[in-house]
């Protein structure tokens, strides 16, 4: 992936020749049909890869402006990829970039070229329950209404598992005894939830040349019910890691956000503005 090369390249004062050199040989022909970044699955295009990209892309923009080509995936404005529910409306220095994953709630990230921001959600505790918005399912439906993208669906029971010495020791010895016929059982445990109709969500987003509006409805709550923002980490299990890097700290601090959000009685409404900045 780009990024790390791209950082060492163009992310000081001074460029490093042999970086640069290597970045080019790399990443200067991802216009060819052939090439690795081309071949990439969705899951880690939108997760992993696509952000070392779009960050990659965003140091050469900033060093080298008079650059003589852009990286493919720029050079159209708007892609929807219906089949995975993925659509990217590329940006410039005035226009905010946006990546929306419709099948996943309709989360979303905004990166411009000079600041990033996004958005993943919410949360509802009911008990000892959670039900999540941000999961991905066949079962969203998504439409786009006067230019608004509409998303709709049922939030999704999302139980958060703690790994003890007493669980891992109770799955060695049931995996000793059942093999592979206990790998469906965990994927439908950890991975496979089907949405509950007990809280409708929908979720209206508006795309403006300089920002992003975000108007979100979930209806079917209880009193006790507790409504929180969806932190950026997956309610589903994975078995890939994350890190962290204090630039991550940076990115945040350049996102304005702007929210109104409103309860009464089984109804919670939320307005949402988010913009890089300027």
């Amino acid at each position: 992936v780009p990024y790390g090369i791209a950082r060492f390249a163009y992310g000081h004062d001074h460029v490093h020749d042999e970086a640069e050199e290597l970045f080019e040989r790399l990443f200067a022909h991802t216009d060819r049909p052939g090439h690795p970044l081309r071949a990439t699955d969705d899951r880690y295009l939108c997760h992993y890869i696509g952000t070392s990209v779009m960050r990659a892309a965003a140091l050469l923009e900033a060093k080298k402006p008079d650059l003589g080509h852009r990286p493919w995936f720029l050079d159209v404005n708007e892609i929807t990829y219906h089949g995975s529910g993925h659509l990217i409306r590329y940006g410039d220095r005035t226009h905010p970039g946006v990546l929306i994953s419709m099948k996943k709630g309709g989360i979303l990230t905004l990166i411009t070229g000079e600041g990033y921001a996004a958005d993943f959600g919410w949360v509802v505790h009911r008990g000892s329950a959670r039900y999540v918005s941000h999961w991905w399912s066949g079962e969203w439906r998504y439409a786009v209404d006067d230019g608004v993208h509409v998303i709709h669906g049922f939030m999704v029971p999302a139980r958060e598992w703690e790994s003890t010495p007493l669980r891992h020791g109770v799955l060695r010895v049931v995996s000793g005894l059942l093999g592979s016929r206990l790998i469906g059982r965990l994927k439908n445990m950890l991975i496979f939830k089907k949405p509950d109709c007990a809280l409708p969500f929908e979720r209206r987003i508006e795309i403006n040349p300089s920002f992003i509006r975000i108007a979100d409805r979930i209806s079917g709550l209880e009193p006790d019910d507790v409504v929180l923002p969806a932190p950026r980490a997956s309610a589903r299990h994975v078995a890939s890691a994350d890190s962290y890097h204090p630039e991550d700290a940076d990115l945040a601090r350049r996102c304005h956000r702007h929210q109104d959000a409103t309860r009464e009685g089984a109804v919670f409404k939320a307005d949402t503005l988010l913009s890089a900045e300027a």
